[in-house]
């Protein structure tokens, strides 16, 4: 069986993969969502929009980014695509918010947000996979395993080297 990927990113044609089935989709919602986070939950940027919301209360703040990454991310129907862009927004928020660079206010702010996750997830009559990552996410000890194994996060450059010719 092959399978037509489109491949966009820096050419306009399709990949033929061998084997393609419904992981392929998880694959490209698992990375679409790294890549979106990476740049949303970056160090600098929370700092920055922590400074920029102290300064102009009308600003967006670090806390209503958050709510609004869980209320898009995390809720709604449970299948499996949903399920894979929940789980990773919510590792990556727990990454995140244990990274050296990251600023204490913030880091808290991350953690309160993972523990209310998992609380709410923990009260839902819900299916297997959600009560399993609520228990994950609830228990220290499973937490730090399930951080551990998943793969660390790079840091995202600040931005294009505007100015410098021969960055590259």
């Amino acid at each position: 069986m092959k399978c037509v990927i489109p491949f966009v990113i820096e050419h306009d044609a399709d990949v033929e993969v061998d084997g393609c089935s419904a992981q392929v989709e998880l694959v490209a919602a698992d990375v679409a969502t790294q890549v979106a986070l990476g740049t949303l939950l970056a160090p600098t940027r929370l700092a920055r929009l922590m400074g920029q919301h102290a300064a102009d209360p009308a600003a967006l703040g670090v806390q209503e980014l958050l709510d609004k990454l869980t209320a898009t991310s995390i809720g709604g129907s449970v299948d499996p695509l949903r399920q894979r862009i929940a789980y990773r927004t919510i590792v990556t928020m727990a990454q995140v918010a244990r990274r050296p660079s990251m600023t204490p206010e913030v880091a808290l702010m991350l953690g309160q947000q993972v523990d209310t996750i998992a609380r709410d997830l923990s009260r839902q009559k819900a299916d297997g996979w959600t009560l399993a990552l609520a228990r994950q996410l609830l228990d220290a000890q499973q937490l730090e395993r399930l951080l551990a194994d998943r793969p660390r996060l790079t840091d995202v450059p600040a931005g294009d080297p505007i100015g410098e010719s021969d960055w590259f």
